[in-house]
């Protein structure tokens, strides 16, 4: 295939076509490397997140203060 024709869409593609321009390829470049970072973020998150919620347990502590958890209500809201 000639290589002028590779901006083109192909019968039976999978995918979207290839950029035509350069700007094009920078946002596309742009978009994955911002797509690596958010995924890495999100499962620091969800880590951060699992790790409190395994270990916020209020049974399992053998300290319980009574301010530990005051204004939780209105923080969720």
């Amino acid at each position: 295939m000639e290589k002028y024709l590779f901006d083109v869409a192909i019968d039976g593609q999978l995918g979207f076509q290839d950029a035509a321009t350069p700007v094009m390829e920078s946002l596309v470049n742009f978009y994955n490397y911002v797509f690596i970072y958010m995924t890495l973020v999100m499962v620091v998150v969800g880590y951060m997140l699992s790790t409190i919620l395994v270990h916020f347990n209020a049974g399992a502590r053998l300290i319980s203060h009574k301010y530990l958890t005051h204004g939780t209500q209105i923080e969720v809201i």
